[in-house]
């Protein structure tokens, strides 16, 4: 006996599991798994006082982070706008990214671009300047924090202190 949907061939052989889609494949309808975003969330809160590291500043975490797990086969795609503001009356160079870093305690953080981030300039108080930035990068297995990432630049001792809030999102992709 022929089974049709549409008209068309449905192939008897292929057991379809739990979750499966009918896919049309030129020839018969056959059982498809979709591969879905495994993972999808959230992280934010206050930015806390980023210090000035001049030109050779390090990354550091501008305000909570999101604790992710990775089979290493998997891309992340994470995007945050975080607003900053300095103490002194003078603007501050920064740069940012979303960065990551093992769970590890005093593991280095690192930008999801390697060595290709934006620069701006904070400019200086009452204004807030928002930042915002998105990132796509596959990690080897493991679990890592990821988050907004900032480097103070200033020369002349100017932390951002009068920050306020950053918040992110992050997908895990097949």
């Amino acid at each position: 006996e022929t089974i049709n949907l549409a008209g068309r061939y449905i192939d008897p052989v292929t057991v379809p599991a739990t979750g499966d889609l009918l896919q049309w494949n030129g020839s018969a309808w056959t059982p498809w798994k979709p591969i879905p975003a495994i993972t999808a969330g959230s992280w934010g809160g206050t930015i806390g006082t980023i210090p000035a590291g001049g030109g050779g500043a390090d990354w550091v975490f501008a305000g909570p982070t999101a604790t992710i797990t990775v089979n290493g086969k998997q891309q992340i795609l994470a995007n945050a706008t975080g607003v900053f503001s300095p103490l002194n009356a003078s603007t501050v160079p920064v740069s940012f990214s979303i960065c990551w870093s093992l769970v590890a305690v005093a593991s280095p953080i690192n930008s999801f671009q390697n060595t290709v981030y934006p620069d701006a300039t904070i400019l200086t108080p009452p204004t807030k300047t928002s930042l915002s930035t998105t990132g796509l990068i596959t990690l080897p297995a493991g679990t890592y924090k990821i988050g907004f990432g900032i480097k103070n630049k200033s020369t002349n001792s100017n932390p951002l202190t009068a920050n306020d809030y950053v918040v992110g999102t992050y997908m895990i992709i097949n």
